[in-house]
């Protein structure tokens, strides 16, 4: 895959599934969080910082290739998320985090024949990794 055409689709599906990741959202609609839970709300501030940041390199990566960003819409099963718990919230981060790797592996794959973009795709990669870690920890720590 090495022309231009060919990998703006799979960036845009690397983009959306960034920009629209749960964490994000959970970040936007401010649940009421226990004192003692707040390092685990921390952590998900912290995973929707890193998937914003990823988000704004890959959507550069889209401009640079002369293509458009599309960055979709969150899911609307996010919406019902707004009252409930935050170890709750770590369960369907963890699940979304699980997806989250699914794809990214597949979009890694798909930009094999592209070194930089390839590059940056594993980047991301690592960190979605990273962070199913760190919520699968802290669920545990529960």
């Amino acid at each position: 895959m090495n022309s231009s055409n060919n990998v703006i689709p799979v960036l845009n599906r690397l983009l959306t599934t960034l920009y629209r990741a749960l964490p994000v959202y959970i970040q936007g609609a401010h649940p009421w969080v226990p004192p003692e839970r707040r390092p685990a709300m921390d952590l998900l501030h912290r995973i929707a910082g890193d998937q914003q940041m990823y988000a704004q390199r890959v959507a550069h990566a889209i401009l640079q290739e002369g293509g458009r960003t599309e960055i979709g819409q969150f899911p609307l099963e996010y919406a019902a998320l707004h009252d409930l718990g935050i170890d709750y919230l770590l369960k369907k981060a963890a699940e979304a985090q699980r997806r989250q790797v699914q794809i990214v592996e597949e979009c890694v794959s798909a930009l094999n024949g592209v070194p930089r973009l390839h590059s940056l795709a594993e980047e991301v990669l690592g960190n979605a990794r990273g962070h199913l870690e760190s919520l699968e920890d802290t669920m545990n720590d529960e």
